[in-house]
């Protein structure tokens, strides 16, 4: 298994998109988009409506719809790069205590942290998922063509060989 964390990578005519987590487990290449909300999710015409613990309402878009739009330009990108491979998508609530009241079509690609967990655990029978070390050594190499550490990520970062903060 193998993990890459916070990187963005360009898109064509677009601004760069970040990607939270990309894993490689033994059911395949899986870009998950992680979430720390609280409180409750819904969906209202097509759009992801966070009810805060205090009652307030968060429209976050179409989540799904976004991550999916993301992996497929992942996918793309790393096709260019000489690595051709589905990248599976999902979102992760990270919060154990969120309620998430959504369709079964969303639910599906949507979990907690210990079904994702059980869920990436899971072999795949699917060959063309499958990733052996050869394999991922050639999608990380393909990565370090294009994906960058996220601006975000850098911005939290003390600079290098700097001493940080106690």
């Amino acid at each position: 298994m193998r993990a890459w964390s916070n990187f963005e990578f360009p898109a064509t005519g677009a601004k760069p998109y970040e990607i939270d987590l990309l894993l490689t487990t033994p059911s395949g290449l899986h870009m998950i988009e992680l979430k720390a909300w609280s409180g409750s999710v819904d969906i209202e015409t097509d759009h992801w409506i966070q009810t805060a613990p205090n009652g307030r309402r968060i429209d976050h878009g179409n989540v799904l719809e976004l991550a999916y739009f993301k992996s497929m330009l992942l996918m793309k990108q790393l096709q260019r790069a000489g690595e051709a491979t589905i990248v599976r998508t999902g979102v992760c609530f990270t919060e154990n205590r969120v309620r998430l009241n959504l369709p079964a079509l969303n639910r599906r690609y949507v979990h907690t942290v210990d079904e994702l967990v059980s869920r990436l655990s899971r072999p795949t029978h699917d060959v063309r998922h499958r990733m052996p070390p050869d394999r991922v050594e050639r999608i990380e190499e393909a990565l370090a063509t294009f994906a960058k550490p996220s601006r975000r990520c850098l911005r939290d970062r003390p600079p290098p060989g700097s001493t940080p903060p106690e």
